[in-house]
């Protein structure tokens, strides 16, 4: 398959035949119920119209498939916004600590494919620069915050990486991200790295 095609298949052909005789047997609303409350647990907080962009489905449908959940939501107030969370994981929310460090997440990382942009880059003007119709680049994460983005190109036995940070770099932050590109010289074999931060 060439980067950036779309395989399709039928479910039949690719899960395991015990868990496509389960899927069968499972009635539209369980099988609703449980896909919104697994969407919840790994995007939320989020809201009707966020669950309707990534279950590619309309409005009125999510609204529908919301109601069978309403009674296992709490609500999180975030800036202007109200969203929503499984009660069962108000908790962890609370608990959970900033991230740190450096982080290079590649493009198409779980993290980026949450529907409200703005929660995690609040400059919609940075938006084209990370979510692109093709070829989106990976991003850096600094202390948890998007601070840029980063490509990278095999030639031969090198790698050449290239990052277009959001703002200037501390010393410190370019040190990290020299050990991250060792390491991922390391994992896809190749002898050497070029870093080029623009």
């Amino acid at each position: 398959m060439i980067e950036g095609d779309s395989a399709f298949a039928l479910a039949k052909n690719w899960l395991p035949k015990p868990f496509y005789e389960r899927a069968l047997k499972m009635k539209q609303v369980t099988a609703s119920h449980e896909l919104l409350r697994r969407y919840l647990e790994y995007f939320g907080p989020a809201d009707v119209s966020m669950f309707a962009s990534w279950g590619g489905i309309s409005k009125n449908q999510a609204t529908e498939i919301w109601k069978l959940v309403e009674k296992e939501l709490v609500e999180i107030p975030l800036g202007k916004k109200t969203l929503f969370l499984l009660k069962k994981d108000q908790k962890e929310l609370e608990k959970a600590k900033a991230p740190q460090g450096v982080h290079l997440l590649p493009a198409r990382d779980p993290f980026l494919d949450q529907r409200d942009r703005e929660i995690i880059i609040p400059d919609k003007k940075l938006h084209s620069r990370v979510w692109k119709i093709l070829a989106n680049p990976g991003v850096l994460l600094v202390d948890g915050e998007v601070a840029g983005t980063w490509r990278v190109q095999k030639k031969g036995k090198a790698l050449n990486f290239v990052f277009e940070p959001f703002h200037k770099l501390a010393h410190s932050i370019k040190s990290e991200i020299d050990l991250q590109c060792e390491r991922i010289t390391q994992l896809r074999g190749a002898e050497s790295f070029k870093l080029e931060i623009k």
